[in-house]
């Protein structure tokens, strides 16, 4: 009897172990699965003196924006050099297939001057760009938002961070906001406000981009 007893108690807390593991499976699994607000959070840079080496010509800063939803933009991409060298397209490729419209060449680049982009750069790095995650997202799934990511590139050494809906610091939407002050692109990108040859020239790549895309298929 007393044997069966002791069966019967190792029985219950094997039981009660296999229980306890496969709680802490799901729990593990949906801190997994779970779309988090943030992530990859650099910790070091905290404790590291930031860097104010002087800036470099070839040194710059990079925004990438792609819409979503009933209002579509065309893909945005700008990147300001700090020599003053700002270059711009609103056609990106992703896995194969081309979104967006070609620029005209006269409107592919830009200048400004030195000082003003040696100085969005210094605010960038001096902001703490370097301290932001790589990503803020809405922590749901949402199909009706565009993204945008901004790299700064400094001494070869390059940071990205993307942002779809998330709640980035400040300093994130600061930034965009001075490149599209430096570079604005609603009539570029924005179809409401395209002239009736921009109509027309997009509308002619759309429609050479599904024959290409037929003709892969075939």
């Amino acid at each position: 009897m007393a044997r069966i007893h002791k069966t019967l108690k190792w029985i219950a807390i094997t039981f009660v172990i296999l229980i306890t593991i496969g709680a802490l499976r799901l729990i593990w699994l949906y801190q997994e699965a779970r779309i988090k607000p943030r992530f990859g959070c650099p910790l070091l840079v905290w404790v590291m003196p930031p860097d104010h080496s002087e800036i470099q010509s070839t040194d710059y800063i990079d925004l990438r924006e792609g819409s979503a939803g009933p209002y579509m933009w065309e893909p945005i991409h700008i990147r300001i050099y700090a020599n003053g060298l700002v270059e711009r397209d609103t056609v990106e490729t992703v896995r194969g297939d081309t979104f967006g419209c070609p620029l005209h060449p006269a409107d592919r680049t830009l200048r400004i001057s030195p000082e003003a982009a040696e100085g969005l750069l210094t605010r960038a790095r001096d902001g703490g760009f370097c301290r932001l995650c790589a990503g803020y997202q809405y922590p749901s799934f949402i199909y009706d938002a565009g993204s945008e990511e901004l790299t700064l590139s400094l001494h070869g050494k390059s940071k990205a961070v993307w942002n779809h809906e998330g709640e980035p610091p400040p300093l994130f939407g600061e930034l965009i906001g001075s490149i599209y002050a430096i570079s604005p692109m609603d009539n570029l990108a924005d179809p409401a406000k395209f002239t009736a040859q921009r109509s027309a020239e997009c509308e002619a790549f759309l429609e050479q981009n599904e024959r290409s895309y037929r003709a892969q298929k075939h």
